[in-house]
């Protein structure tokens, strides 16, 4: 007679005879065995580990670019707005003697950490039409980051 203890199909049975054995082997291709071993369930949550950790960093991946492509787009507007300052003044002496850096403060754009923005005119102040250079320089997670817009202005 055989006797079986617990319900996994690693676990031990006791058989007495030759018979025994055979009659065991027909009824465990009988019936379907139940129950996860120890190694089983360690594979199981190592791929779900590994899955996890994955799909995380590509979230924190995706956080960082979409921090880096708001801090773009601030330095992109912060100079367009002085570009179209300089067109509302119209004439080149309003543009080249205004301190723009402090128009900036003052107009209360400045907002990415360490911001600085410089305005240069590449090709001198008398040049027709007034090439203008506007470079918004910041910080970002420790790193130097820019944008740079290039415009040519006319008097009207």
């Amino acid at each position: 007679m055989i006797k079986k203890r617990g319900f996994t199909p690693l676990e031990k049975f006791t058989i007495q005879n030759k018979e025994d054995i055979y009659n065991d082997v027909r009824e465990r291709s009988k019936c379907s065995l139940t129950g996860f071993t120890l190694l089983e369930l360690i594979c199981a949550v190592a791929i779900l580990v590994v899955a996890l950790v994955g799909l995380l960093s590509s979230y924190t991946g995706s956080l960082n670019l979409i921090q880096a492509n708001t801090n773009t787009s601030i330095a992109v507007n912060e100079a367009q707005r002085i570009i179209e300052e300089m067109r509302k003044r119209n004439l080149r002496a309003n543009i080249v003697s205004e301190d723009w850096p402090a128009w900036v403060i003052s107009e209360g754009c400045n907002c990415l950490s360490n911001e600085s923005i410089n305005v240069t005119y590449p090709d001198g102040t008398d040049a027709d039409p007034l090439q203008i250079l506007v470079r918004v320089n910041w910080t970002e997670k420790g790193r130097a980051r820019n944008v740079e817009l290039v415009t040519l202005l006319t008097e009207r």
